[in-house]
């Protein structure tokens, strides 16, 4: 569905076909919102798996950046997840570096299957706030490294539609209407949206 598609269809949900109690900004609010709960329950389906899901197949990002040196590098700003990390040295072939996590269990635990230790090479990569550090033996002098990564999708609005596949678009719909009913405290109203919403996600072919 397009974003005039999605914000009709949830009208068509509160029988309110043009703007009047709830306007095109808050329904759109809304959509973002579903989009927002959908990925969310993709990333944990994919941080248990290691298995991306269909439908968030078009956030998968490649960033490709040559003539970098040193150990700290900025990730991008629509960074959501990282799926893996490779590094090299001048023009060599790059790596995949193992990505690792603090924590106060076990500083050292392993976050991402996806990506493998490089040869023996005593190296490894922390993501640390909007940055990602590489430790060890893995400083890069005029190098280069790719980031792919999961990438958060636009808001939906006036302006764009969302760009995850459509088998989601009907749930991410029906959580605007739960997220409208709610706003307007129809509690009970609201709360069998959100079941409906639940069963229907739930559904999705990851």
């Amino acid at each position: 569905m397009t974003n005039t598609e999605m914000l009709n269809r949830v009208r068509s949900f509160l029988d309110e076909t043009v703007a009047g109690f709830w306007s095109d900004e808050e329904i759109y609010s809304g959509l973002t919102a579903g989009q927002t709960e959908i990925v969310n329950s993709g990333l944990t389906h994919f941080t248990k798996s290691g298995i991306i899901p269909g439908f968030m197949k078009t956030l998968e990002t490649s960033l490709i950046v040559n003539g970098v040196s040193g150990i700290s590098f900025n990730l991008p700003g629509d960074f959501l997840h990282l799926i893996s990390l490779k590094i090299a040295n001048g023009d060599a072939d790059r790596e995949a570096v193992y990505l690792r996590e603090t924590g106060n269990f076990n500083p050292f635990t392993p976050r991402n299957f996806y990506l493998k230790d490089v040869n023996g090479t005593q190296r490894f990569a922390l993501i640390i706030g909007n940055s990602f550090k590489i430790e060890g033996e893995g400083i890069l002098n005029s190098g280069s490294y790719e980031l792919i990564y999961i990438k958060y999708p636009a808001k939906i609005d006036a302006a764009n539609s969302s760009i995850l596949k459509p088998q989601v678009h009907e749930s991410i719909c029906l959580y605007a209407h739960y997220d409208m009913l709610k706003k307007d405290n129809r509690i009970n109203e609201s709360l069998l949206i959100f079941e409906k919403y639940k069963i229907l996600s739930e559904g999705v072919n990851y």
